[in-house]
């Protein structure tokens, strides 16, 4: 489903997020695997994905270096404080608790690390948002539990995140339901 957006920027939006990645790096609902290729030299990579199917075709993807693990966004299984980053591309819209998440993704990161988003976010006009709340049940049916009315930010700044890295952006080749994007990085503050 992202072909036309991946070609039309998406991969050039995922190589600018993820090189400047260093140290131990998680990423959250690795899908099948397209910002493998977007990950500098020595990082240590940990990829969540819970999905068997997506797994499986993840892990087709990945190389010996990567560790892949089954643990959902909700539930990592990553020790307190132990990343330096933590990406999340298209994912937050999939996960049931969006709020229990991002409550995971700061436990997981270093005081002072990154969390890198690629997000699509609920639509800015009314017409927008009416539009992605017509479309949501088909959409999610189809779309990997895909929800289109979510924005991050909020849940992000109730967990300490500072999200001056953050920009809003209109994904590539996106339908208009579907284009509003936010893009970027959210810093923990340092303790």
């Amino acid at each position: 489903m992202l072909a036309r957006a991946e070609h039309a920027g998406l991969a050039s939006w995922r190589a600018q997020a993820l090189q400047p990645l260093r140290g131990r790096v998680l990423e959250i609902g690795g899908g099948t695997g397209l910002n493998l290729p977007h990950y500098p030299p020595g990082v240590e990579l940990l990829v969540a994905e819970p999905d068997r199917h997506m797994r499986t075709r993840l892990l087709a993807r990945a190389g010996r270096e990567v560790k892949v693990v089954d643990w959902s966004a909700e539930q990592l299984g990553a020790a307190d404080s132990s990343c330096d980053a933590v990406v999340s591309t298209l994912v937050l819209c999939t996960v049931a608790d969006p709020t229990q998440a991002v409550r995971e993704l700061a436990r997981v990161l270093r005081p002072g690390g990154r969390l890198v988003l690629i997000e699509h976010i609920v639509g800015a006009t009314p017409r927008t948002r009416a539009a992605q709340a017509l479309l949501g049940p088909l959409w999610r049916c189809c779309a990997g539990g895909c929800r289109l009315r979510r924005d991050p930010r909020a849940a992000l700044a109730a967990h300490g995140f500072a999200l001056d890295g953050l920009t809003e952006d209109a994904l590539p080749a996106a339908p208009a339901f579907l284009r509003r994007a936010l893009r970027g990085y959210a810093l923990k503050p340092p303790t």
